[in-house]
Parts: structure tokens; C-alpha cells; sequence
């Protein structure tokens, strides 16, 4: 973590301080909403690449490294 996000959480711990119990509880909730979405967008992103190489796979394709042309 870089100093200027110890900062913004520091300030925003501050902040969370002068909060009401509902409110603190709130703002929780859209935190880890917004933590399940970023996870869930990862593991999308993880899930749509293997499916691809799976797909690339069933065709024998070549992988980028290596040439289609015959070598004597």
C-alpha cells in the first residue's frame, strides 16, 4: 500500500468513526458487494481465458511460439 492510500483509508477511517452503527453497517455492505464484484469479474476474466485455450486445444492449434513451416 502506498503512503497515499494510507492516507485515503486513514481519512476515511476518521470519517467511518462519526458514523452511526447503521450507517457504518451500510457502507460495509456496499464495500463487500463491490470487493464480490471486482472477484467475480476476475475470476470471469480467469474462466473465459481457459475456455479458450480448452477451445484452442481441441483443434491442435500451435501455440505462438512455434512456426507451422517444416524445417529439413
Amino acid at each position: 500500500m502506498t503512503t497515499v492510500e494510507q492516507n485515503i483509508v486513514n481519512t476515511y477511517a476518521r470519517l467511518f468513526e462519526g458514523l452511526s452503527r447503521f450507517a457504518r453497517l451500510e457502507l460495509i455492505e456496499r464495500i463487500t458487494l463491490s470487493l464480490k464484484e471486482e472477484d467475480r469479474a476476475a475470476h470471469k476474466e480467469d474462466k473465459k481465458a481457459k475456455e479458450d485455450t480448452e477451445f484452442f486445444n481441441l483443434f491442435g492449434a500451435f501455440p505462438d511460439d512455434k512456426t507451422t513451416r517444416f524445417e529439413d
